[in-house]
């Protein structure tokens, strides 16, 4: 499933020049400026829910192709850093990939999820300035889906339909985007390296049938501690009305 959030450049008419709707590569280089000021890019999110078995290789495969096609634009910057939880309770946080690569990796604990993310800054062939660079960045969760407890507390909070979709997905990836075209690029590769995952036959399939009856279980949810409080009021009115009854 995939999510758009466009910052609505579309129609922008420069100053001065009025009529004249921005082409795509003037537009880039707006969106580039208007980020700089005011901090805000496109974002694109897909959500992928199939659960699928990774291991290091597959994840250096994945850095591997994403440098690969970076290796080809001029780029102004980039870093690399990673994330990863383990179930026993232990976080390790690498600020370059390098530093991830060189780690030796000597724990039975088993993986919860891994966060990726490349920062990055572009400079095109056709920008108008070229002095400007165009920032990216591309964040990858993978697992640390929502566990049965966590959803149950996301559906009673009445949390957005999008919020518990993508919390409960096997892997997000998020794109804050200035260039559209290198926006579906990347995206496309980090599909196709996902879909040449091993699925995972273990994965809890019953999390996303619930999901699909969030509004009928938060319904059921609340008429049940409804009538628990009732009950449990009516009691202790009796339990009281007794006690002062017989005295």
């Amino acid at each position: 499933m995939e999510y758009i959030s466009d910052s609505s450049f579309d129609n922008i008419v420069p100053n001065g020049d009025s009529g004249k709707i921005l082409n795509n590569d003037a537009l880039d280089n707006f969106k580039s400026i208007h980020y700089y000021l005011k901090g805000k890019r496109d974002t694109f999110i897909k959500l992928f829910h199939d659960g699928k078995l990774f291991t290091r290789e597959d994840i250096l495969e994945l850095n591997r192709l994403v440098h690969q096609k970076l290796y080809f634009l001029n780029i102004q910057g980039s870093i690399t850093s990673i994330t990863i939880e383990l179930n026993n309770k232990e976080i390790k946080d690498f600020g370059n990939w390098a530093e991830f690569e060189r780690h030796e990796w000597f724990t039975s604990a088993q993986t919860i999820s891994i966060n990726i993310i490349w920062d990055f800054n572009v400079i095109f062939p056709n920008q108008p300035i070229q002095e400007l660079p165009q920032p990216h960045n591309m964040r990858v969760r993978i697992g640390g889906g929502l566990r049965p407890n966590e959803f149950f507390h996301v559906v009673m909070n009445g949390g957005e339909d999008f919020d518990v979709e993508q919390a409960m997905s096997e892997m997000v990836c998020k794109i804050d985007f200035v260039n559209d075209h290198l926006c579906n690029e990347l995206k496309n590769i980090v599909s196709d390296w996902y879909d040449c995952l091993v699925v995972n036959k273990l994965t809890n399939k019953w999390i996303i049938i619930i999901s699909k009856h969030k509004g009928k279980i938060s319904l059921i949810f609340i008429t049940f501690f409804l009538s628990l409080c009732i009950l449990i009021c009516n009691i202790g009115v009796r339990a009281f009305i007794e006690y002062y009854s017989t005295r």
